[in-house]
């Protein structure tokens, strides 16, 4: 399992195992390492916040509590889980994204929107557009050193801005995640504060990250 926490107030977050704490994130909009659960297994998640107590710096709170999927019929062998921290009465929203492999295959890209407008993204000569609380999964097909180009792009008030553009690498035995989120921010944990004198915090805006899964 990898998790994704939509949440901008920081602080490490750990995955509780017995009596120690395994750190699985430690600034906002990170994706954490894979880490091994059992089928229907109890998941806490605790997170470093501010503690009332001057001699202490930092207290260690609970904030989740899941349940690891239990298996299907399907091919699965991951799973990836996105945590909102809401600060409501419930504390989080989390969701699931299956791994089957035979919808998500190897060499493959998946494209989940978890941004706040629509997103077009091009493959090399594919392109799609996925809509906010969308997945989609494309199969592009790389060039002789595993090569592909990436463009992700937003809809505005004035058409289409760019927002990402690159290469990324889709080896045999490979598939690739990429995520949109938005950062009321700016990603502003990014940024030195030096930088944000000189130029200023950043503004609110969408943000992709990757990962890469070997099969």
């Amino acid at each position: 399992m990898r998790f994704v926490f939509i949440d901008e107030s920081g602080g490490a977050l750990f995955l509780k195992d017995g009596n120690q704490y395994k750190q699985i994130s430690n600034v906002p909009y990170s994706i954490s390492s894979p880490v091994q659960v059992s089928p229907g297994e109890r998941l806490e998640i605790y997170k470093n916040v501010s503690s009332v107590d001057p001699e202490q710096k930092l207290t260690r709170v609970k904030v989740a509590t899941l349940t690891a999927p239990s298996p299907t019929e399907d091919d699965s062998t991951s799973v990836l889980s996105v945590i909102r921290l809401t600060g409501g009465e419930s504390g989080f929203q989390n969701v699931y994204y299956d791994d089957d492999t035979r919808e998500f295959p190897e060499r493959s890209f998946r494209v989940l929107n978890l941004g706040q407008r629509s997103m077009a993204i091009a493959l090399d000569d594919i392109r799609a557009t996925v809509d906010p609380g969308e997945a989609k999964i494309l199969q592009p097909e790389p060039d002789r050193k595993n090569r592909v180009s990436v463009q992700v792009a937003e809809s505005g008030s004035t058409g289409w801005q760019m927002l990402y553009q690159s290469v990324a690498m889709l080896r045999p035995s490979e598939r690739v995640t990429g995520v949109l989120v938005f950062s009321p921010s700016g990603m502003r944990h990014t940024y030195t504060e030096d930088e944000i004198k000189v130029f200023g915090e950043p503004p609110p805006g969408h943000v992709w990250l990757t990962y890469t899964e070997k099969l």
